[in-house]
């Protein structure tokens, strides 16, 4: 199957999340994207959550599961060896993005202005916290900070408790608006032979998720309070316990019929016909109730059962799976989500290939994560023609490497 961004080449220059997550979707659409990193400055997420062993930089899940379909390079754009040569690589590149802080580009001497001169009509794409412009640019950002000022982690939490961090969603977000951004500037040159620089803020990508509770000020004059897993427009709407330690399964109830067929699943008890819950606004003013009720019939219960006995009386419910239920759901097997790969290091594991398939087609990712300066050689040499005495300089000098600055190549 020809892909739709074969014959694109992307340069990323972005750390930690969302702009790997950015250029490895536009990976997986058949673009070839090349990974610069630094000896002196690995991406960050290669010591990230569960790293761990020899060689850690080369262990971390979270690095290894957002950087596939990637050559890694190394070079040190600190040094004007490095970034003579990462100019040479915009010469000959579609694309170049960057998730830093408005600041390091600007710092490197590497703007939108200074890459264009490089080749006019290339795309670049930006995606600090802040935006490159206003009195925030120069602040750094991170999903923690970014969940905080956008305005989503006021809302989200219990209503006895703090505003709450959404998580693993915050960089994804960001991320497929980068791939998103980068695709249309891309079908913009296209149609117009020029290229384009965009700005993408995090912030405002979160922010864009915001609208509910700005609408809600604007329209009815009053701040939303944060409700848990409640609905306001939906009773009984709750996660509630299953048989196992840690077990849960989601049920929403719109509407009176709907109730009518959770009361049919669960056999019709007798606490069903209490007239608090006759109607919808009786239901929702005493959610507590039911939802102690609910969860009595619940607990004893599998939460995948659960799941599909509701499901099939026409009554919305999903089982909260947990990563060993993510591996094993056979859905998801079915639809052959995971792929296994192996990547020198950590051997063969399940990566999430991207959410759809084509022609009933998935996506299948053709290689790992790369290790650190892997494709050095396949890159400077075979695109940009350095010899290997250069290239051996180059690695004597540390503006390119295989081993982090401070560690002893093995022998």
């Amino acid at each position: 199957m020809r892909l739709p961004l074969e014959g694109v080449r992307v340069i990323d220059l972005s750390m930690w999340w969302a702009g790997p997550f950015a250029a490895m979707e536009l990976g997986a659409l058949g673009a070839e994207i090349i990974k610069v990193e630094s000896i002196q400055h690995l991406d960050g997420y290669r010591g990230g959550y569960g790293a761990a062993g020899q060689r850690v930089w080369e262990q971390a899940p979270v690095f290894n599961a957002f950087n596939l379909n990637k050559l890694g390079v190394t070079l040190d754009l600190a040094r004007p060896e490095g970034t003579a040569l990462l100019k040479r690589l915009v010469g000959i590149a579609d694309v170049v993005m960057d998730n830093y802080s408005a600041r390091v580009m600007e710092n490197f001497g590497l703007t939108p202005q200074v890459l264009r001169e490089q080749n006019p009509n290339v795309v670049t794409i930006s995606m600090p916290g802040f935006g490159d412009s206003g009195p925030w640019k120069n602040y750094t950002g991170f999903a923690f900070n970014m969940e905080q000022l956008s305005g989503i982690a006021h809302h989200t939490g219990f209503a006895d408790g703090p505003p709450s961090n959404i998580g693993a969603a915050a960089d994804p977000i960001m991320g497929m608006f980068g791939a998103f951004a980068v695709m249309a500037a891309l079908e913009y040159r296209r149609r117009t032979g020029k290229g384009q620089h965009v700005d993408l803020a995090h912030l405002e990508a979160l922010t864009a998720f915001s609208a509910e509770p700005v609408m809600d000020l604007q329209l009815n004059g009053r701040v939303m309070d944060r409700t848990g897993n409640r609905h306001p427009s939906a009773a009984p709407h709750n996660f509630y316990p299953c048989s196992g330690d840690d077990q849960w399964v989601a049920i929403a109830v719109y509407g009176d019929d709907e109730w009518q067929r959770l009361v049919r699943a669960m056999g019709d008890p007798e606490w069903a016909r209490d007239r608090r819950f006759d109607d919808e606004l009786g239901r929702w003013r005493h959610q507590d109730e039911l939802d102690a009720l609910i969860g009595w019939w619940t607990k004893d219960r599998d939460k995948l059962d659960v799941m599909r006995q509701l499901q099939e009386a026409g009554v919305t419910a999903g089982a909260a799976l947990n990563a060993p239920g993510l591996l094993g759901d056979p859905h998801l097997k079915e639809r052959r989500f995971q792929q296994r790969l192996r990547r020198e290091e950590v051997g063969v594991q399940p990566y999430a290939r991207t959410p759809f398939l084509v022609d009933g087609k998935p996506l299948r990712w053709s290689r790992p994560a790369p290790t650190v300066g892997q494709d050095n050689r396949r890159v400077l040499e075979g695109l940009l023609g350095l010899s290997g005495a250069e290239l051996a300089e180059l690695e004597q000098r540390q503006v390119i490497g295989t081993t982090p600055v401070g560690v002893e190549p093995a022998s």
